[in-house]
């Protein structure tokens, strides 16, 4: 399928580790590019890591995800988030990640937001360094309301890149589009 959508113009990938997608595209990637079909500057892949312990303990296909207990914060979830993506990259395959997004900002309608925040903060401040490592070419969020940028803005020093959110007909989110275009925050 990966070929196929690389031969009618794909370039975007778009991948998680909770989908369990990653070792299949990058050795598609890595066929394609040993084929010399395509050189890895012509493609572009987005992946995301997650920080969330509470509610998943196991991804689509019944796969556990290497977190560990609900009470992991600072550096036990720091390290947990490095492994993640230290697997996202050696699953891809690849020498740089061109965009990798926090999966989700935590339980949505959990009690202990002091806990959702820190969390947030530990892993964007994994996600800086391997930035500042050169390998991730960009960071951003994944299904981030307003409240949570604001509040992650304030805790970190590089400000999202991204929001990866749901935008369709029944869920338009114009004041969060605006708000993530008045703060240079791309959007898709």
């Amino acid at each position: 399928m990966i070929p196929k959508a690389m031969n009618i113009g794909y370039r975007h990938f778009d991948t998680a580790l909770f989908y369990n997608s990653q070792r299949v595209l990058g050795n598609c990637l890595g066929k394609e590019f040993s084929e010399g079909s395509f050189t890895r500057q012509e493609v572009f892949i987005t992946t995301k890591v997650f920080h969330d312990t509470g509610r998943i303990g196991l991804n689509k296909i019944g796969n556990s995800l290497p977190l560990g207990d609900e009470s992991m914060i600072g550096q036990k979830l720091k390290d947990a988030i490095a492994e993640q993506i230290e697997r996202c990259m050696s699953e891809l395959m690849l020498g740089y990640i061109d965009l990798l997004l926090m999966h989700w900002p935590g339980e949505f309608f959990g009690k202990n937001y002091q806990k959702n925040r820190q969390q947030r903060k530990d892993c964007w401040e994994v996600f800086e360094e391997y930035l500042k490592q050169g390998k991730l070419k960009a960071i951003g969020v994944s299904n981030f309301t307003k409240k949570h940028i604001e509040d992650l803005m304030e805790d970190c020093s590089v400000a999202p890149m991204v929001n990866q959110l749901e935008i369709n007909p029944y869920m338009a989110q114009p004041r969060l589009v605006q708000y993530c275009q008045s703060k240079g925050i791309f959007h898709f």
